[in-house]
């Protein structure tokens, strides 16, 4: 076989293992062939806090390369909060980053935290957020929602609870947008 003969079957070979990896690694890391478990991707959120009407969010999944479909990072968007304390107006910011993993088939456990200033944008205190997800259908999230208030020095000041329900931004324009 002549140098430019072998030369290309290594290329081959190259070529198909990378290829091959690329499939399997998924596989193995429980990402594809997961029944349509999948949590990546943008999700429009409607969550209700008990004793609260409920508010929009939208929150990104984005997997961690090594581990597709089994664990990454979210970025939330949602309403900034205000309320009013003895001390003066405390705001929520609107966005958080936070690390999700998959627990089981379709559920997936979040958690986050967001900051809250005062007026003046000095961090006052921080909301410890944790999401227990449970991925119903290809366009259907619900989930349970479990809010800490803490200090800066990390006491606990109080706690909140509620459900959440999302659904997937789709890639399908209506009418109006074709």
């Amino acid at each position: 076989m002549s140098i430019k003969k072998k030369l290309l079957a290594l290329v081959v070979i190259g070529v198909v293992a990378v290829l091959g990896a690329m499939v399997s690694f998924p596989l193995l890391a429980g990402g594809a062939n997961t029944g349509g478990a999948y949590l990546d991707g943008t999700w429009f959120v409607m969550i209700t806090i008990t004793g609260s009407p409920p508010f929009p969010a939208v929150v990104t999944f984005t997997p961690n390369i090594l581990a597709s479909g089994v664990r990454g990072t979210y970025h939330a968007q949602a309403p900034a909060q205000q309320f009013p304390t003895p001390a003066g107006l405390l705001t929520m910011l609107p966005s958080a980053d936070g690390v999700w993993k998959r627990t089981g088939h379709g559920e997936y456990l979040c958690h986050e935290i967001r900051l809250v200033t005062t007026e003046d944008g000095v961090v006052e205190m921080t909301v410890d957020v944790w999401w227990v997800l449970h991925k119903e259908a290809e366009d259907r999230v619900t989930g349970t929602i479990k809010v800490g208030f803490l200090d800066l020095d990390g006491n606990l000041l109080g706690t909140s609870e509620g459900t959440l329900e999302a659904t997937p931004l789709s890639l399908e324009p209506p009418e109006w947008a074709r």
